[in-house]
């Protein structure tokens, strides 16, 4: 229920932005240095041990709420170290909840973005657009559509929060984790950010898209389909790409 609140309520910016994160990644660094120290003078080592899994408990339950909380590229880091499991394995255990999506906001949001994004004339393009996402993530969502023209697309739709917070996001977390050494961790933040940008230009994927299905096409034409992605309406914020159905 308290992540649940977490996803949905508003993301901070700015200097609140910046006081969450910092506040709570300094306050888990001292807890946690000032925890194994003590532990290490009066516990044996299998008490030491007990104590230092409790102590994980905590903080990845702390740090999956700051996730929650400040989302954007702090979702993407997460995802990557559940991936990556290099932290003990009470954080992956919080941390993989990342890995079963976000809640998605309102399509009216994303409809603005497409009108803003797109124009008035291509946003005319569209008959509908379900409510329901398909898919919601770090960036952004998936919705099912419908163009004047009977095709059924899907479109997805940048936020328009994620990239105006990234850098700041990616600097602040890189810092801390030189200041602590954690040379593992650092690369597994550059991996996600190098992910990143190139996920902040639709057009870019569409192009690459393209380039896949072209290749595929050629190479196993009967084994593998990818959708062809509508470039007439897509720009750095909007993805509009050919619907092809699941085999169940």
């Amino acid at each position: 229920e308290k992540e649940d609140m977490k996803r949905t309520a508003e993301v901070p910016r700015g200097f609140r932005r910046a006081r969450v994160f910092w506040f709570n990644v300094l306050g888990a660094i001292m807890k946690y240095n000032m925890c194994t120290k003590w532990n290490s003078i009066f516990f044996d080592e299998n008490k030491m041990k007990k104590k230092e899994s409790e102590l994980h408990k905590k903080l990845a339950q702390q740090l999956l709420e700051v996730i929650l909380e400040l989302r954007g590229s702090y979702v993407k880091v997460g995802q990557q170290l559940a991936v990556a499991q290099i932290l003990p394995k009470e954080y992956n255990e919080k941390l993989a909840i990342l890995m079963d999506g976000l809640p998605q906001k309102p399509v009216s949001v994303l409809r603005r973005i497409m009108r803003e994004s797109l124009g008035e004339s291509k946003m005319a393009q569209f008959a509908s657009i379900e409510s329901k996402a398909l898919g919601a993530a770090s960036i952004g969502q998936a919705h099912m559509a419908h163009l004047t023209n009977g095709e059924q697309v899907v479109v997805k739709v940048m936020y328009p929060e994620v990239e105006e917070l990234f850098v700041t996001d990616i600097d602040n977390t890189k810092k801390v984790l030189r200041w602590q050494g954690k040379a593992d961790f650092l690369k597994v933040v550059e991996t996600a950010e190098k992910q990143m940008l190139l996920e902040f230009d639709f057009i870019y994927e569409a192009r690459s898209l393209e380039a896949v299905r072209l290749s595929m096409l050629k190479h196993f034409p009967e084994e593998v389909y990818v959708p062809a992605a509508k470039i007439s309406l897509t720009s750095r914020k909007v993805l509009t790409m050919e619907y092809v159905p699941g085999r169940t």
